[in-house]
């Protein structure tokens, strides 16, 4: 790991757990590195803090690519799409250890005070919305579902129901394994409905 990841993996352990709050001394004292190194990477906590949550909580939509295969079918595409959306969560598992808790809903909380989070948020949001749509209505016009089934409104249930189970484990629950397996199977329900 070199000197930036390493800050990253500090910064995200300390804003998951203390919130935004944590000071610029802090990580660089857990990350034992210097000042230097610190600002060599990032000119501040800010600039550290929309790339360490970039990196580990929308990364995973720069890698749509098998949603070009022709051989996926509808059903395959929107799960690999599905468990694609919990992959970062579950590397969270890799940054703390067992019965560690965090504050998700700290981070979320600085959301609203920083544009460019809450930009990037919407983008990414927006991203895998209308990726869904276009599996959805290329589905219909291969005769895979229904041609009636309205993909604007059907696509942003799913990313809902998606949210919510990812949410609800890291807020209430502890177990992101259960909650994939979970919200797959609520999509799988959906899927049968709409062939």
């Amino acid at each position: 790991m070199n000197s930036k990841e390493n800050i990253q993996n500090v910064a995200l352990k300390l804003f998951l757990t203390k919130g935004y709050n944590v000071g610029i001394n802090e990580i660089i004292e857990q990350a034992n590195t210097s000042k230097g190194a610190f600002y060599h990477h990032f000119k501040s906590k800010e600039q550290l803090f929309q790339e360490t949550i970039d990196e580990y909580f929308f990364g995973f939509l720069d890698n749509l690519s098998f949603l070009d295969k022709p051989n996926l079918d509808f059903e395959e595409k929107i799960l690999k799409l599905v468990k694609l959306v919990f992959t970062p969560v579950k590397k969270l598992k890799d940054v703390f250890k067992e019965g560690e808790q965090f504050n998700y809903l700290g981070v979320l909380s600085e959301y609203p005070k920083n544009d460019i989070l809450r930009q990037k948020s919407q983008e990414h949001l927006n991203l895998f919305i209308k990726k869904l749509r276009e599996i959805m209505e290329q589905s219909q016009q291969a005769g895979e579902i229904k041609g009636s089934i309205d993909t604007k409104i059907l696509s942003s249930h799913i990313s809902m129901l998606i949210d919510g189970s990812i949410v609800d484990t890291l807020t209430i629950f502890n177990d992101i394994y259960k909650a994939e397996e979970e919200c797959i199977k609520a999509i799988e329900q959906l899927i049968r409905l709409i062939k």
